[in-house]
């Protein structure tokens, strides 16, 4: 596994452990600007753009929610930037309305999966 999957993979977990311990300061269960799931918990707003929550869904399950909804809007996914193993997913949009790549990552928990979804110049 290469040096920039590691570190995004530790960013993510930190900002998971963060969401978690901030989890009750954020907003509701949704966000205006990225699509959820239903079954999210311990949702957290990471700046304005950008959310944290867990969800009962497997990694596999998360990657098909958001490769099929994010399709559906007319993103585009940077086949390159997927890295996926049994616990850890990463992968990258482009084509969203800002100009900015959509990135989505998660880690599998002990109880579900860690989700984080933000807009970021790449």
């Amino acid at each position: 596994m290469n040096k920039i999957v590691l570190i995004a993979i530790g960013a993510l977990v930190l900002v998971g452990i963060l969401g978690f311990a901030l989890s009750n300061k954020g907003g509701g269960n949704k966000s205006d600007i990225f699509p959820t799931p239903t079954n999210v918990k311990n949702f957290t707003k990471t700046g304005e753009n950008g959310i944290n929550y867990q969800t009962s869904l497997t990694i596999q399950e998360v990657e098909n929610f958001y490769r099929s909804e994010l399709t559906a809007q007319g993103l585009t996914e940077k086949e390159l930037l997927t890295a996926k193993t049994e616990t850890t997913l990463s992968f990258v949009f482009e084509g969203h309305t800002s100009g900015m790549s959509l990135v989505v990552q998660a880690v599998k928990l002990d109880t579900g999966t860690n989700v984080n979804v933000r807009l970021e110049s790449l």
